[in-house]
C-alpha cells in the first residue's frame, strides 16, 4: 500500500504533466532512460498503473551504454519484461522517444541501426501479450 504523501505526489504528477489513464483492462507502463555521456552510465525507470490510476509496480536499475537512445530502448525492454513478470496481458507502453516509437511502428527509415536488435526482440516478446500499444 502506498503512503498517503506518495499518492498525493502521483496525483499531482497526473494533473501537472497530463498523464492519462489507459483504457479499461489495460495497464499503462511509462518508462524512461537517462544517460550520462561522460561516464556511459544510465538509469532505467519503469512505472505501471491501471485504468483507475492505481500504481501496479515499478522498477529502477542502472545500465551501461554508449548512446542515450540505447538507454531508452533498454528501458523499453525492461518494461516488457516487467509486464511479463506481472502477467499483464493488455499493455500500453508509453515513452517520450519519438525515434523508438517510429522504429517499433516500422519506421526503419530513421537509420538508427543501433536499436535494430532490440526491435527484433520486441517482435518476439509481443506474442506473449494479447494487446501491445505504443504511445
Amino acid at each position: 500500500m502506498l503512503r498517503p504523501n506518495l499518492m498525493c505526489l502521483l496525483r499531482t504528477l497526473q494533473l501537472t504533466h497530463g498523464w492519462r489513464p489507459p483504457m479499461s483492462n489495460y495497464v499503462k507502463i511509462n518508462f524512461d532512460g537517462a544517460w550520462k555521456k561522460d561516464s556511459h552510465l544510465a538509469g532505467l525507470g519503469v512505472v505501471a498503473r491501471d485504468a483507475t490510476g492505481l500504481f501496479c509496480g515499478g522498477l529502477v536499475t542502472p545500465f551501461h551504454c554508449n548512446l542515450a537512445l540505447v538507454a531508452e530502448v533498454a528501458t523499453s525492454l525492461c518494461a516488457f519484461k516487467f509486464a511479463m513478470n506481472h502477467n499483464f496481458t493488455d499493455i500500453i507502453l508509453e515513452t517520450d522517444s519519438k525515434i523508438l516509437v517510429e522504429g517499433v511502428r516500422g519506421g526503419e527509415k530513421n537509420g538508427v541501426w543501433a536499436i535494430q536488435p532490440f526491435l527484433d526482440e520486441f517482435k518476439k516478446i509481443s506474442v506473449c501479450f494479447r494487446y501491445v500499444l505504443w504511445s
